[in-house]
């Protein structure tokens, strides 16, 4: 089994299904299932971008449960 090593938040994404593609510098005919292995590691530019689209996508929840 391939694993591959991925900093969060990533790695949750692609757990998640929310992130689909994963690109490398690197090229690899290897095509199926892997694991993924979450990194010490964080990119802390992601997870303050990934917290902001968060917020928004709650505002816009709870506007709609307001109209509803």
């Amino acid at each position: 089994m391939k694993v591959l090593t991925i900093k969060q938040p990533f790695a949750t994404l692609i757990a998640e299904g929310l992130k689909e593609y994963e690109f490398r510098t690197w090229r690899t005919k290897f095509r199926g299932d892997i694991l993924i292995h979450a990194g010490k590691g964080i990119d802390k530019k992601a997870m303050k971008h990934l917290k902001s689209w968060i917020c928004q996508i709650m505002d816009q929840l709870m506007i709609l449960i307001l109209i509803k």
